[in-house]
């Protein structure tokens, strides 16, 4: 039976009238986000909040309180006190978790991808590959499974495996700026600088604020010699990103290529003081020193790197050549 206008109009007012009613309602009393929800999931929605926040043993403990109520539907509780171990570099508990949450869903990819993060965190890159694919085969869509995928092949330098994975991960998403930074830095890797070059221009293109993408432009720049360009980049990456301690020690090595050693050594030391567990910024401070002819502080810097990274080659090489100034050898 047709309505009248009149009376098509009338059924949609009250519609109208009781969705307002509806929205009124629940916002004020919050009535639907009671209907039917069990205390075990209340406990993971409180976690994921103190999570939200940064109070990750709160967050903790509410998700082991939702997994003690309903071990039958664990398995997300699990993956979401996984993702919080993780945050909190408990990588060890992270992976106990992804896994009882594989045992519970194995065929729920999210799980894989986690478990695959915390596996490259530890270092353990041959079983962070095998998860990533385990993903990908269970959902094939996802660009950023192929991006991390990508990161676990340079790692091992297997440049030619990570090119590839970078490629389906732009076919997936062509807006994905630091899947191009990646693919370009597999690209230099290999030294297809110009390859490289192109890239990082089109990673900056789609994010304009990209601080690593400037960064390895200025590298490709400064291993070509053009300084003053290099110099431009640079300063780029650190006026978007004025902690990228990378960048500073970049900006270094520019000055001391133009034989500019106290700039050098100024920016080095920003380096190592925004990030003084890294051996390459003490090494690459000691070649300023020993351009310097300042030799026992080349040495000083020298043993630091190898105390951090014996096997270091080019800082035993490096020493020798003080020990040489010295009149040592």
């Amino acid at each position: 039976m047709k309505l009248s206008n009149n009376k098509r109009t009338l059924v949609l007012f009250f519609i109208f009238v009781a969705a307002v009613i509806l929205f009124f309602y629940t916002r004020d009393y919050g009535f639907l986000s009671r209907i039917r929800v069990s205390p075990a999931a209340r406990h993971d929605a409180a976690g994921l909040q103190y999570r939200n926040q940064g109070l990750f043993d709160k967050s903790v403990a509410e998700f082991t309180r939702a997994i003690e109520l309903d071990p039958e539907h664990a398995d997300n509780y699990c993956n979401h006190r996984g993702n919080t171990y993780a945050r909190q570099k408990k990588y060890d508990l992270a992976i106990a978790d992804y896994n009882q949450a594989i045992k519970m869903q194995p065929r729920t990819s999210k799980y894989y991808f986690n478990r695959a993060i915390a596996y490259y965190e530890k270092g353990l890159n041959d079983k962070a590959v095998a998860d990533y694919k385990q993903a990908i085969a269970l959902d094939p869509n996802q660009a950023n499974y192929y991006y991390n995928l990508g990161v676990a092949y340079a790692e091992s330098k297997m440049y030619d495996q990570a090119i590839s994975v970078y490629t389906k991960a732009l076919e997936l998403n062509p807006g994905f700026a630091d899947a191009y930074n990646n693919r370009g830095n597999a690209y230099a890797d290999q030294g297809l600088s110009e390859r490289s070059v192109t890239d990082y221009n089109k990673a900056i293109e789609l994010n304009p604020r990209h601080s690593r993408a400037y960064h390895n432009l200025a590298l490709r720049h400064n291993e070509k010699g053009e300084y003053d360009q290099a110099l431009i980049d640079v300063n780029k990456s650190l006026k978007l990103d004025p902690g990228y301690a990378s960048a500073y020690a970049l900006r270094g090595d520019i000055y001391k290529n133009q034989r500019l050693y106290t700039k050098a050594l100024a920016e080095l030391n920003k380096a190592i003081e925004l990030e003084p567990d890294y051996p390459g910024h003490y090494h690459n401070r000691a070649l300023s020193y020993l351009k310097m002819r300042r030799h026992d502080q080349a040495l000083k810097d020298y043993e630091q790197a190898l105390a951090m990274d014996p096997e270091r080659l080019n800082s035993h090489y490096g020493r020798g050549l003080v020990y040489r100034g010295k009149g040592q050898l």
